[in-house]
Protein backbone atom coordinates (compact mmCIF):
# COMPACT_ATOMS: atom_id res chain seq x y z
CA UNK A 1 0.00 0.00 0.00
CA UNK A 2 2.82 2.42 0.85
CA UNK A 3 4.58 1.66 -2.42
CA UNK A 4 1.38 2.16 -4.42
CA UNK A 5 0.61 5.45 -2.66
CA UNK A 6 4.16 6.63 -3.32
CA UNK A 7 4.00 5.79 -7.02
CA UNK A 8 0.54 7.32 -7.42
CA UNK A 9 1.73 10.48 -5.67
CA UNK A 10 4.80 10.66 -7.91
CA UNK A 11 2.56 10.26 -10.94
CA UNK A 12 0.34 13.14 -9.83
CA UNK A 13 3.13 15.64 -9.29
CA UNK A 14 5.42 17.12 -11.92
CA UNK A 15 8.53 17.09 -9.73
CA UNK A 16 10.28 14.40 -7.74
CA UNK A 17 9.15 14.59 -4.12
CA UNK A 18 11.48 13.27 -1.44
CA UNK A 19 8.64 12.28 0.95
CA UNK A 20 6.91 10.30 -1.80
CA UNK A 21 10.16 8.56 -2.71
CA UNK A 22 10.49 7.62 0.95
CA UNK A 23 7.03 6.02 0.82
CA UNK A 24 8.19 3.81 -2.04
CA UNK A 25 11.49 2.92 -0.37
CA UNK A 26 10.15 2.33 3.15
CA UNK A 27 7.10 0.53 1.80
CA UNK A 28 9.28 -1.89 -0.13
CA UNK A 29 11.69 -2.35 2.76
CA UNK A 30 8.90 -3.00 5.24
CA UNK A 31 7.11 -5.38 2.87
CA UNK A 32 10.15 -7.51 2.23
CA UNK A 33 11.44 -7.53 5.79
CA UNK A 34 8.24 -8.12 7.74
CA UNK A 35 6.43 -10.46 5.39
CA UNK A 36 9.42 -12.74 4.89
CA UNK A 37 10.20 -12.61 8.60
CA UNK A 38 6.64 -13.52 9.47
CA UNK A 39 6.55 -16.48 7.10
CA UNK A 40 9.96 -17.81 8.18
CA UNK A 41 9.12 -17.39 11.88
CA UNK A 42 5.90 -19.35 11.53
CA UNK A 43 7.27 -21.93 9.10
CA UNK A 44 10.06 -23.01 11.45
CA UNK A 45 7.82 -23.40 14.45
CA UNK A 46 4.98 -25.74 15.33
CA UNK A 47 2.37 -23.21 14.19
CA UNK A 48 0.13 -23.11 11.16
CA UNK A 49 -0.74 -19.89 9.31
CA UNK A 50 -3.52 -18.89 11.73
CA UNK A 51 -1.31 -16.34 13.54
CA UNK A 52 -0.80 -14.53 10.24
CA UNK A 53 -4.48 -14.44 9.38
CA UNK A 54 -6.06 -13.33 12.66
CA UNK A 55 -3.32 -11.43 14.47
CA UNK A 56 -4.26 -8.05 15.90
CA UNK A 57 -0.53 -7.30 16.11
CA UNK A 58 -0.20 -7.48 12.33
CA UNK A 59 -3.16 -5.12 11.94
CA UNK A 60 -1.57 -2.71 14.42
CA UNK A 61 1.76 -3.02 12.61
CA UNK A 62 0.15 -2.01 9.32
CA UNK A 63 -1.74 0.81 11.02
CA UNK A 64 1.47 2.17 12.53
CA UNK A 65 3.23 1.92 9.15
CA UNK A 66 0.37 3.73 7.44
CA UNK A 67 0.38 6.55 9.98
CA UNK A 68 4.18 6.77 9.82
CA UNK A 69 3.95 7.15 6.05
CA UNK A 70 1.29 9.82 6.33
CA UNK A 71 3.35 11.84 8.81
CA UNK A 72 6.44 11.41 6.63
CA UNK A 73 4.64 12.99 3.69
CA UNK A 74 3.46 15.87 5.89
CA UNK A 75 7.03 16.42 7.11
CA UNK A 76 8.19 17.40 3.63
CA UNK A 77 11.92 18.06 3.47
CA UNK A 78 12.20 19.36 7.04
CA UNK A 79 14.52 17.27 9.18
CA UNK A 80 13.42 18.88 12.44
CA UNK A 81 9.64 18.87 12.18
CA UNK A 82 7.27 17.23 14.63
CA UNK A 83 5.77 15.22 11.74
CA UNK A 84 9.12 13.59 10.96
CA UNK A 85 9.64 12.75 14.64
CA UNK A 86 6.17 11.19 14.82
CA UNK A 87 6.87 9.24 11.64
CA UNK A 88 10.07 7.79 13.08
CA UNK A 89 8.35 6.95 16.38
CA UNK A 90 5.48 5.16 14.61
CA UNK A 91 7.87 3.21 12.38
CA UNK A 92 9.73 1.98 15.46
CA UNK A 93 6.40 1.19 17.17
CA UNK A 94 5.39 -0.91 14.16
CA UNK A 95 8.61 -2.89 14.29
CA UNK A 96 8.30 -3.40 18.05
CA UNK A 97 4.66 -4.50 17.75
CA UNK A 98 5.58 -7.09 15.15
CA UNK A 99 8.66 -8.23 17.11
CA UNK A 100 6.86 -8.69 20.41
CA UNK A 101 4.05 -10.65 18.77
CA UNK A 102 6.27 -13.07 16.88
CA UNK A 103 8.95 -13.45 19.53
CA UNK A 104 6.17 -15.07 21.59
CA UNK A 105 5.72 -17.60 18.77
CA UNK A 106 9.43 -18.30 18.53
CA UNK A 107 9.93 -18.70 22.26
CA UNK A 108 6.90 -20.97 22.60
CA UNK A 109 8.64 -24.08 21.33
Amino acid sequence: LLMILGYVGLGLTSEISLPLLHLVYIGGFALITLMISTRVTLAHGPQNTAPELDSKAIVMTFLFFGLAALFRVFAGTSLTSLFLSLSIFLFIAALLTWSIRFLKELLRF
